[in-house]
C-alpha cells in the first residue's frame, strides 16, 4: 500500500462550522475528493469525514490508545470539487514517542452530511472511483447517495382517527442530546407501539394513536391512558426506556396537545416525592412505589415519629427489638393506609416506580381500602368509570366523605379522588375498576382539605359520615354544624347547603377518649352567624365506623342548650404539639380559661372575654404566656366564670 503525505495546502479553502474538527494535525493526512458529479447535496451542506475506528485521544508511549468514531476532516459543499483533507493518526512509539490521534491505515473512510435546512446529521452510501481506505494514494468519490434515517421494526403503528400530539422540548440519553435526523422517539401502550417520530430537536412532537373501533388499532390508547416513551439511539442500535419529566397530565385524549418538559433516556423511571402528614390518623396512599415495599423501608423517614399502620383488615406497630411486628409487612400499590404519628412530619418516597394509571382494583362487597394511582387529582364522579359507578353507595378519605345522589350526582365535602390520599369505597356487589382519568389534573387540588377550623377534633381511624338531606332552621352558609358525643366535640363542618355531611370521630386509642362507639348516637349543635348554639334534633342513626347515613334535622326550640358550665376533658390527652379544650356556657358571660403547673404557677392564659352561650372550644399549642415552649408534664386547666371554678388535668408528651 503506498502511503502518501499531503501538506495543509490540501484542505479546503471554506471550513465547515458544524464539523469542527477538535484533534490534533499530526503532520499526516489522507485527501478524500468529492467530485463535482456528486448528487444529493445542497449548497451549503457541510461534509464530514469519520473513521468509525481511529485513535480518539492522543496517548504517551506505552499507554494503550482508546478506539472509536473521530471527525479526522470537514468541508463545505459549493456544487464543485471539493477536497478535503482528513488527519491520520501517527505511532510513534517506536522511537519513544506518542501514539497521535487521527485516522488509521486501512480503515474505511466514512462520510456524513450535516443537512443545514433541516438541521440532521445524515449517514450516506459512497461509490468510489479511487482508494476507500485511509492510508492509500488518496480517495476519490464520485457519487454520494444520502441515506434517509429509519425507525426500527419495533416502533411501528398503524394511523387511527384517534390522535394526541405530546410535544418533547427536551430529550436526552444519560444527560447527553439526542441526535437530530438520527434518534427516534416512540409512544407505547403496554408493548404496542403507538407513533413515532425522529428527533427534530425541541418541540419535537410525537403522535399517539387512540383506539377507534377498528382491529387496526385494536390495543391502542383509549382516554385516560398514560403512554409509555422509548428512545432508539441509532449510534448504539439500541432502545431503552425514556421517562418523562413533566408536571402535565399525560393521560390520552383525542386530539389534546400534551407537553413533556424533558424526556430523561433511561434504564428504569423512578420519581421521587413527599407526603406532608399531621399528628394523629392520617390515612395515605402512595402512587410510586420503591423496589423494596417493606413496611420498614417505605415507613423508615418517620423514624420514631410513626407509632403503626393499618390497612384493610391488617396492621403493623415498630417494636424496638424485633422492628416491625404484625399482620402487614408489605405495602400495597392498590391499598390505602391509616399512618399515626406522635409528630408532625413529612414522609419522603425516593426512587420510587410509578403506578400504572390503569392499575386494576379487584373490589369485594362493603368497604374496600384503596389507593388513587397519579400524583394529580380527578372529580370524584368523573373518576369512578359510568359502568360500575352504579355499585359505588359512598367514598370516605380523611375526614371527608362523598355520597351519590340521584339528582344531583355526588354530594359532600369529598370531591376530589388526589395523590397520597387513601380512600375507603362502599360498595354493593364484588367487580374489576380502573379510574377513569380522562379529566384528570396533573395538580392535587385539596379542595377537601379545611382551613382556620374553630372546632377542632382529633382525626380517627373510625370515622361515620350523617348527611344532611333536610334540615328546618334557617341555616346560612358559614354556619358551623357540631357532632358531640356525651359532651365531647367528635366532628365539624362549616354549612355548605343540603346534604352537607358532618363527621363523627369513632374510639382508636387514649387520643379519642370519649369519641362515639358502637350504638351511640351523636347529637348536633347549629353554631349560627352571631354564635349562638342551638340544638337540632332528628331520628339520628347509632354510630358505626365506616358508615354513611342520611338524617333529617330540625330546630329544637324547647331546649336550653346548654343549662349549665361544663369544662370537657381536653383531646387529645396525653398530647403533643397541641390539644383542645372544650367548654359550655349556659348564659352570656366572662369566662376565664387558663392553664397552671402542678406548683399552682399561672402559665397561660387562653381566654379572658365576655362570650355568647354555647358550645365552645380553645387551642393550646404548648406555649406558655412568653411564648416559650414547656416542658413536658401534668397541666391543670381551669374555667373561670360568674363564680364557678372547674378544673381538669391534662398531659403533654415529649
Amino acid at each position: 500500500m503506498i502511503k502518501k503525505f499531503i501538506l495543509l495546502m490540501f484542505f479546503s479553502s471554506i471550513f465547515a462550522q458544524y464539523f469542527e474538527v477538535t484533534i490534533n494535525q499530526t503532520g499526516e493526512s489522507h485527501l478524500v475528493i468529492h467530485l463535482s458529479s456528486v448528487t444529493g447535496l445542497d449548497v451549503g451542506d457541510e461534509v464530514g469525514v469519520f473513521d468509525l475506528n481511529g485513535v480518539l485521544e492522543t496517548v504517551d508511549n506505552g499507554e494503550n490508545p482508546e478506539y472509536g468514531e473521530v471527525l479526522v476532516g470537514a468541508g463545505i459543499w459549493n456544487a464543485e470539487q471539493l477536497e478535503i483533507s482528513a488527519i491520520m493518526s501517527i505511532d510513534l512509539s517506536d522511537f519513544n514517542g506518542p501514539i497521535l490521534n487521527g485516522a488509521i491505515d486501512g480503515n474505511a473512510v466514512v462520510v456524513k452530511v450535516y443537512d443545514t435546512s433541516e438541521d440532521v446529521i445524515l449517514d450516506t452510501e459512497l461509490t468510489i472511483d479511487n482508494g476507500g481506505e485511509f492510508g492509500d494514494f488518496f480517495t476519490v468519490i464520485s457519487e454520494l447517495e444520502i441515506i434517509q434515517p429509519q425507525a426500527p421494526e419495533e416502533f411501528a403503528f398503524n394511523a387511527s382517527t384517534m390522535q394526541a400530539f405530546y410535544f418533547i422540548i427536551d430529550a436526552n440519553i444519560d444527560g447527553d442530546s439526542l441526535e437530530i435526523g438520527q434518534d427516534y422517539i416512540a409512544a407505547f401502550n403496554g408493548d404496542i407501539c403507538v407513533g413515532n417520530i425522529v428527533w427534530e430537536g425541541a418541540y419535537t412532537t410525537v403522535p399517539a394513536m387512540g383506539y377507534d373501533g377498528e382491529d387496526y388499532s385494536e390495543g391502542y390508547l383509549s382516554n385516560g391512558d398514560v403512554p409509555t416513551f422509548k428512545i432508539y439511539d441509532a449510534s448504539e442500535n439500541s432502545i431503552i426506556d425514556g421517562c418523562p419529566d413533566t408536571d402535565a397530565n399525560l393521560g390520552f385524549s383525542n386530539l389534546e396537545f400534551i407537553y413533556i418538559d424533558m424526556l430523561v433516556g433511561n434504564q428504569s423511571c423512578t420519581v421521587s416525592y413527599d407526603i406532608p402528614m399531621h399528628y394523629g390518623a392520617n390515612l395515605v396512599s402512595f402512587h410510586a412505589l420503591p423496589e423494596d415495599v417493606s413496611i420498614g423501608n417505605v415507613m423508615e423517614s418517620l423514624g420514631d415519629a410513626v407509632t403503626g399502620v393499618i390497612g384493610e383488615g391488617v396492621a403493623a406497630s415498630p417494636n424496638p427489638a424485633l422492628g416491625w411486628v404484625g399482620s402487614l409487612s408489605e405495602i400495597e400499590r392498590t391499598s390505602g393506609y391509616w399512618i399515626k404519628l406522635e409528630d408532625v412530619v413529612s414522609m419522603e418516597i425516593t426512587d420510587a416506580t410509578p403506578s400504572d394509571p390503569a392499575l386494576l382494583y379487584n373490589m369485594h362487597y362493603g368497604a374496600n381500602l384503596i389507593s388513587f394511582p397519579i400524583p394529580g387529582s380527578v372529580g370524584v364522579g368523573d373518576g369512578i368509570p359510568d359502568d360500575v359507578e352504579e355499585f359505588f353507595t359512598g367514598v370516605i378519605g380523611e375526614g371527608v366523605a362523598a355520597s351519590p345522589n340521584p339528582v344531583l350526582g355526588w354530594v359532600g365535602s369529598l370531591s376530589e379522588f388526589e395523590g397520597t390520599k387513601g380512600y375507603w369505597a362502599k360498595v354493593d356487589d364484588g367487580f374489576e375498576f380502573s379510574y377513569d382519568l380522562s379529566n384528570a389534573s396533573s395538580d392535587r387540588v385539596s379542595t377537601n382539605e379545611e382551613v382556620d377550623i374553630p372546632y377542632e377534633f382529633t382525626q380517627s381511624t373510625q370515622q361515620a359520615f350523617y348527611f344532611i338531606e333536610k334540615i328546618d332552621a334557617e341555616i346560612n352558609n358559614g354556619d358551623w354544624i357540631l357532632a358531640y358525643n356525651d359532651g365531647v366535640l367528635v366532628g365539624s363542618r362549616q354549612w355548605r347547603g343540603i346534604y352537607t355531611d358532618i363527621p363523627a370521630m369513632g374510639y382508636d386509642d387514649i387520643s379519642t377518649s370519649g369519641y362515639c362507639e358502637i350504638g351511640d348516637i351523636p347529637q348536633f349543635i347549629w353554631i349560627d352567624s352571631d354564635g349562638k348554639a342551638h340544638l337540632l334534633t332528628g331520628d339520628i342513626p347509632a354510630w358505626s365506623n365506616n358508615e354513611i347515613y342520611n338524617i333529617l334535622l330540625e330546630l329544637d326550640s324547647d331546649s336550653l342548650l346548654p343549662s349549665e358550665y361544663n369544662l370537657i376533658q381536653n383531646y387529645p390527652n396525653p398530647f403533643n404539639p397541641s390539644t383542645t379544650i372544650s367548654f359550655t356556657v349556659p348564659s352570656e358571660g366572662h369566662v376565664i380559661i387558663s392553664v397552671f403547673d402542678l406548683n399552682g404557677r399561672l402559665v397561660s392564659t387562653l381566654l379572658d372575654q365576655s362570650i355568647d352561650a354555647g358550645y365552645h372550644s380553645i387551642h393550646w399549642d404548648g406555649v406558655d404566656s412568653n411564648g416559650l415552649n414547656v416542658s413536658a408534664g401534668l397541666y391543670i386547666y381551669t374555667l373561670q366564670a360568674d363564680g364557678i371554678s372547674l378544673s381538669s388535668k391534662m398531659i403533654l408528651m415529649k
